[in-house]
């Protein structure tokens, strides 16, 4: 199971997208190893978005350090909306 945040990156919030992309790679690499004589299949599956409280429930949200005060930063524009509850 991956995601579609597996095959391009978001800012802000890169390390779910490094997480899906490792079982991307496995996949590819494994497939591509696989010799077809053995009837060995390999598919990735990659749901799009699905609207969870999993921000809610699971943030822990600390200070903003000085260096990402800036509201025009990635990360800042994701603090925003985590913020919201609507938006999760």
């Amino acid at each position: 199971m991956s995601s579609d945040s597996g095959i391009e990156a978001s800012t802000a919030c890169v390390y779910y997208p490094a997480s899906k992309f490792a079982p991307e790679a496995l996949s590819e690499g494994l497939a591509s190893e696989l010799h077809s004589d053995w009837n060995i299949k390999v598919t990735i599956l990659e749901p799009g978005p699905i609207r969870t409280k999993r921000f809610i429930a699971n943030a822990i949200i600390g200070p903003v350090r000085p260096a990402y005060t800036d509201p025009e930063l990635s990360t800042m524009q994701l603090r925003g909306l985590l913020s919201n509850t609507d938006c999760v």
